[in-house]
């Protein structure tokens, strides 16, 4: 018997270890060869490459062993300001420019062709957003032209308030995106956002309940649902043009990129707070996501893509670019010196600031359940059952900011208390399996105060 419960820990412990994987892999900005740059944009290949567009140092491209560089010294690329990024169906890689010459790079493997779009009716020559319809049309959100669309041959079509039902102050378009449908959706630089769809009907979606109205980043869910990242919120708009609003702080700054999965969960990158996770199947929950030792817990980021294996990769302000996946890496073979620090023991720590004024950031820790019960017949949690809950102070429960189970790791959590009235506040942990012989238990309670 005693065999039997050594074998399952064996087994549990070595699942742990190496099935698992370690879910952080760090390229510091030498490694890239990058120097003073922000990594704005970053895109996977059909032949699984990675390629970065940074703010001032041109493209980058990992092969899996190497990092290579593009930039005006050894191609045809006009300037070294890369904003965005996209791949077409042939493999055809498109970067578009920031700057007063250029704008739209095409990279086949072989060659560098540049399309300086001031030559199509286009005044400026700058290009924020791009995205690919479903008959390989390239679309481009610009510097105050409008929509540009590009069918990568020879036609351009410029839409704006002259030609279309585009409104003038729309015609900073901060991105765009395709829909199943083949619709395109755009969010500009202070008036809201719309839709154009296959007949070119315009339709708007202006005064989102008083938000600023300054759409920075776009993506549609499997639902239909287009979201939007903008400066210092996001917003779900369904199909009712109804909106959801959501705030990790009251001053998060922008929100560059954002992914939508199918696990009502969304991932962006925010100008000040870093990479951040949003779940949103039981009201809001917000986690800053960072990994220890880099110091990159104080570091907005701004690049961000989902590669074919569902590693997110997500590039910083400082040059630096990591990968992450909450599950373990998966397909990258250099990350065991990267391992993210898993913590030994529960821990709740005093929410920052404190008093505060409405959001504060509660950070708690859990460690990895290997407690063996007498029945769990190799069934052993690696997490715990978590739940983090505000109480008033009658002791009445004013929300509910993590119920489910989570992994061994360090979390942190967004409480906003805009509808609530100043006052003293208690916030309570508790995790792992309260039934006798299940794991370890921790409960633990803090107090914090709202003062307006």
């Amino acid at each position: 018997m005693i065999f039997k419960y050594i074998s399952i820990l064996l087994v549990f412990v070595s699942h742990f270890l190496f099935a698992q994987g370690s879910t952080w892999k760090i390229f510091n900005n030498s490694e890239i060869g990058i120097q003073s740059s922000s990594v704005m944009c970053i895109v996977e290949d059909k032949d699984n490459n990675i390629w970065l567009g940074t703010s001032g140092q041109g493209i980058f491209m990992y092969n899996g062993n190497s990092w290579t560089k593009f930039d005006t010294s050894n191609t045809t690329m006009p300037l070294n300001s890369i904003w965005t990024a996209t791949v077409d169906s042939f493999n055809n890689k498109w970067f578009g420019t920031f700057g007063n010459t250029g704008g739209l790079i095409k990279y086949d493997n072989a060659d560098c062709e540049v399309y300086n779009i001031a030559d199509y009716g286009l005044l400026g020559s700058s290009i924020f957003s791009i995205s690919i319809d479903r008959n390989n049309n390239l679309w481009m959100g610009t510097y105050w032209d409008g929509l540009a669309m590009f069918d990568t041959d020879t036609t351009w079509l410029i839409y704006n308030h002259n030609n279309s039902g585009l409104l003038q102050p729309q015609e900073e378009i901060n991105c765009v995106a395709i829909d199943d449908s083949n619709n395109l959706w755009y969010g500009s630089d202070g008036w809201g956002g719309g839709k154009l769809d296959l007949n070119t009907n315009w339709e708007y979606f202006t005064n989102f309940n008083l938000f600023d109205e300054i759409l920075l980043s776009i993506d549609i869910d499997k639902k239909g649902n287009t979201w939007y990242g903008g400066w210092n919120f996001i917003m779900k708009v369904d199909s009712n043009k109804q909106v959801t609003k959501y705030k990790y702080s009251d001053h998060a700054g922008k929100y560059f990129n954002l992914i939508v999965d199918t696990n009502n969960k969304v991932w962006l990158t925010s100008e000040i707070y870093g990479f951040l996770e949003l779940d949103y199947s039981q009201g809001e929950t917000w986690i800053k996501l960072f990994p220890t030792g880099y110091e990159l817990d104080t570091v907005g980021c701004q690049g961000l893509t989902r590669d074919h294996f569902g590693n997110f990769w997500i590039g910083y302000n400082n040059g630096y670019l990591a990968i992450h996946n909450p599950n373990g890496i998966v397909g990258i073979t250099d990350v065991e010196d990267t391992k993210e620090e898993i913590p030994n023991s529960y821990s709740l720590q005093q929410n920052f600031p404190n008093p505060f004024n409405p959001s504060t950031i509660i950070k708690y820790s859990i460690p990895p359940n290997i407690n063996l019960p007498p029945l769990a017949k190799g069934r052993v949690a690696v997490g715990s059952q978590v739940t983090l809950k505000v109480y008033d102070i009658l002791g009445r429960e004013v929300t509910v900011l993590v119920d489910k189970q989570q992994n061994p790791g360090n979390y942190s959590v967004n409480f906003n208390a805009g509808a609530l009235p100043s006052g003293v506040y208690y916030y309570q942990l508790k995790a792992g399996n309260p039934r006798v012989g299940l794991g370890q238990s921790f409960m633990e309670t803090k107090k914090m105060l709202l003062l307006r």
